[in-house]
This record gives structure tokens, sequence and C-alpha cells, in this order.
């Protein structure tokens, strides 16, 4: 089966334009992003600093459990079961990095791809059409001289919103949406950190 390249284009813009991202809500989620990495670096410093205040504590309490046992208060085995309990708990209080930072990376990463989509989709270029497309499509075939393929998550769930035009960001409804709309829609797309 033959297809001209016009309407496959055609069929690719308007599978583009289910993902695509106009510029305001492209900035208020990346607002929004990086105001939640801010707190999650406060968060962190915080967490830093308490464990490094219990660490300093859990220091002058072997300083004092070492003192006790030179002056033979207590035993070698009392002083080997404390000291393995306090160096437990220093270790707890290790800082164990930053869990959120691949999230938040990626998730940034797909809000500027899905930002892109539209600027894509307004070129006229071919080959840029399908390398772009080949971002977010999957299992893709012709029949009847139509384009299928399924949606990559997360990108299906803007296509989702789009085919289902229930908080969807599709052309008709861009230039209509409210700020609480998109935090709607903010909101409801951090649940693709699930799958990122």
């Amino acid at each position: 089966m033959f297809i001209r390249e016009e309407n496959l284009a055609q069929q690719i813009k308007e599978a583009i334009l289910k993902v695509a991202l106009d510029d305001r809500a492209f900035s208020y989620m990346m607002e929004e992003l990086n105001r939640e990495i801010t707190l999650g670096n406060a968060e962190r410093v915080h967490n830093r600093v308490s464990a490094e205040i219990k660490n300093q504590e859990i220091d002058d309490q072997l300083k004092r459990l070492l003192d006790l046992l030179v002056r033979g208060v207590i035993g070698e085995e009392e002083y080997k079961r404390e000291k393995a309990q306090l160096f437990n708990k220093k270790f707890d209080n290790l800082d164990g990095g930053n869990p959120d930072g691949d999230w938040h990376e990626r998730f940034k990463n797909f809000l500027t791809l899905a930002h892109q989509a539209s600027y894509i989709a307004a070129e006229a270029n071919f080959e840029a059409l399908r390398d772009y497309f080949k971002i977010f499509g999957s299992n893709l075939r012709l029949a009847n001289a139509s384009l299928l393929f399924s949606y990559r998550y997360p990108y299906k769930f803007f296509a989702e919103r789009a085919n289902n035009n229930t908080g969807s960001l599709s052309c008709s409804m861009r230039r209509n949406l409210s700020d609480f709309q998109i935090t709607l829609i903010y909101r409801n797309y951090l649940n693709i950190r699930l799958i990122l």
C-alpha cells in the first residue's frame, strides 16, 4: 500500500500536536517544577544539617562511652554493644543522595520535548517530523492509507487528554486555558513520575 508523503506528513503533524504544550502552559509547568526542585533542595539542606547535628551528638556519646570504659564503669561487652548501636544510628543519619533528582531531570526533558512539538509540527521538513515522531510513537504501521501507532509513555497522557477533550491541551482549547486549569493539568501530569 502506498500513501502520499503529504498525507503521511499531515497525519504525523496531527499526532505531534496531540502531545504539544503551548508556551504559557510550558512556562507555568516549568515554574512549578523549578519551585518543587527548590523546595526539595531546601528540605535536603535541612535534613543534612539535622543529620550533622545528630551525628555530632552521637560522636559526643561515643566519647563519653569510651571514657566510661576507660574508667572501668562499664565492661567491654557493654561498650561494644552500645558502640554498635550508636554507629547504627550514625549510619541511619547518612544522606541518601537525591532520589528525586533523576525524576526532575527526566520530567524537565519531557516537558521540553512536548513544548517543542508545536514548533516541529509547524515545520515543512518531513525528516524533522519523522525524527520527532519516533520519540513518542511506537508500533508504527500503515493500514488503508492511515498511520497507526501507539504513543509511548509519558506522552500517552497528553494524547489521551487530547482524544478525550478533558483537560487536554489540544489546539482548540489551548487559547482558553486558565491558570487554574493549567495547574490541574500539571498536577495530573505529576503522575508521570511513576512512569519516568
